[in-house]
């Protein structure tokens, strides 16, 4: 998709080059493309935030649910023990879901999918 920047400078490219003397002393007219990124904001910056705190307890759980559990003895809640003989059993499966999973849906938050188009600091697109 060209824009009308885009077309304008070729024309005009193509006439200097025409009318030149040497046309191969012409060059191709500078164009200054900038851009920048947009920060997650509100709501999907502190569900991310949420999800990295739970996948950072989700390993600790991984690596020391053995510890945890037998330091609170017989007196700790039957869910935690239940859930530290599901990770045992499925440490392979709980680790890669928890490390790769969690921080799948981790980053997916924090893209805004917003950009802008300047081309010699003239807006030609938004998408904002």
């Amino acid at each position: 998709m060209k824009t009308h920047i885009e077309e304008k400078t070729k024309r005009d490219y193509i006439e200097a080059r025409r009318v030149a003397e040497d046309p191969d002393s012409v060059e191709f007219p500078k164009i200054k493309i900038t851009g920048e990124n947009y920060e997650v904001t509100g709501s999907k910056k502190i569900i991310s935030a949420v999800i990295g705190w739970l996948r950072l307890s989700c390993l600790a759980f991984l690596f020391l649910g053995d510890t945890i559990v037998s330091t609170l003895g017989d007196n700790g809640p039957d869910i935690l023990k239940d859930a530290n003989k599901y990770v045992k059993e499925n440490q392979v499966y709980f680790g890669a879901m928890a490390f790769f999973g969690l921080a799948m849906i981790q980053n997916s938050m924090m893209q805004s999918g917003a950009f802008e188009i300047y081309i010699n600091d003239n807006l030609e697109f938004s998408k904002l």
